[in-house]
């Protein structure tokens, strides 16, 4: 139903327009007609939304009695299911009860059993406790014993290892600052003041022994030549020298120029002059071995090659040193 139903009586019509002229009767029929239509279409109007809410509010109250509907269903359907769970566990619950009273006469009938025998079984179960606990503390001493022997075993084989390792460096040590070192110092020149080598020059080897201990057995060999010339062979061994810390020893041999530079005249004179201008290199060359104050045995092998134009210098290009 609509909030208000409007008066059907129209108002009267105006007697005149807006601009103030009187109006003729049939212009005032024709506004009351105009009017009248006009209210009843907002009657019909009001009418239709009133149904409209009303139908509405129907529906919304449909839709409510149908939730309940269902909701009242689900509620019936747990009933059922809580029932159904309800005695299944109260079945269990017998079975349980029934379960529960067989095994307390069983255990009321074991401990019958074993209250009779129970004097007999505890002494040898004591018996055997006393026995596994003595065992235990004998083989747990005897490991205590065993951890003991073994670690007094490693300390004094690391204690071993520690002083031989000590003791070699020791000896390592000594070897290397007391024995002997034998270096070539140098080599001497019967020309020494003159700046060109000649035929009749004479050189010999000169060494030092650089070391802080004494060198035994020595022998040295010095040879003077070019590279790729024949070699005169070694006649005789050296003979065997002592050399003392910070002693220099000279060869006995003086070796001449000219005989190791060419076969003929014409050929020492022209190698000499390449030699003194620089062009074909002179070399003075050896060995020596010798043993030091702990038997150790050395070998020295050394080159070296003349300087042109100097008085009489030589300078070393190659030692090899060999030890054992």
């Amino acid at each position: 139903m609509p909030d208000y139903i409007p008066d059907d009586s129209p108002d009267k019509a105006p007697l005149v327009d807006t601009f103030g002229r009187i109006k003729t009767p049939e212009e005032i029929e024709a506004y009351n007609r105009a009017e009248q239509d006009r209210r009843e279409h907002h009657y019909r109007k009001l009418l239709l939304e009133a149904e409209t809410r009303q139908a509405n509010a129907q529906h919304v109250q449909a839709n409510a009695s149908r939730s309940i509907g269902f909701l009242t269903a689900g509620l019936v359907i747990v009933s059922l299911i809580s029932g159904c769970v309800s005695y299944l566990q109260f079945v269990a619950a017998n079975e349980n009860a029934r379960a529960a009273e067989s095994a307390a006469v069983t255990a009321r009938q074991t401990l019958k059993e074993v209250q009779s025998s129970g004097e007999d079984t505890k002494k040898l179960a004591a018996d055997t406790h006393d026995l596994a606990s003595a065992a235990k503390s004998q083989a747990e001493a005897s490991k205590v014993i065993a951890d003991s022997e073994k670690t007094v075993a490693f300390s004094t084989q690391r204690q071993a290892a520690i002083s031989a390792s000590a003791a070699k460096s020791a000896e390592t040590a000594i070897h290397l600052t007391e024995s002997a070192d034998i270096i070539l110092e140098g080599i001497a020149c019967s020309t020494t003041g003159e700046t060109v080598l000649r035929l009749d020059t004479e050189l010999n080897g000169v060494w030092r022994n650089a070391g802080r201990g004494g060198a035994s057995k020595v022998k040295a060999s010095f040879s003077v030549g070019l590279y790729g010339a024949e070699i005169a062979p070694l006649t005789e061994m050296p003979s065997e020298s002592y050399i003392g810390a910070g002693t220099v020893l000279q060869s006995t041999k003086k070796m001449r120029i000219g005989p190791s530079i060419g076969n003929t005249d014409e050929a020492r004179m022209a190698n000499l002059t390449r030699i003194n201008d620089g062009t074909l290199p002179f070399h003075a060359w050896g060995w020596v071995t010798y043993e030091d104050r702990f038997r150790g045995k050395h070998l020295l092998v050394y080159d070296a090659t003349y300087i042109p134009r100097s008085k009489c210098e030589f300078r070393t290009v190659k030692v090899v040193g060999i030890s054992h």
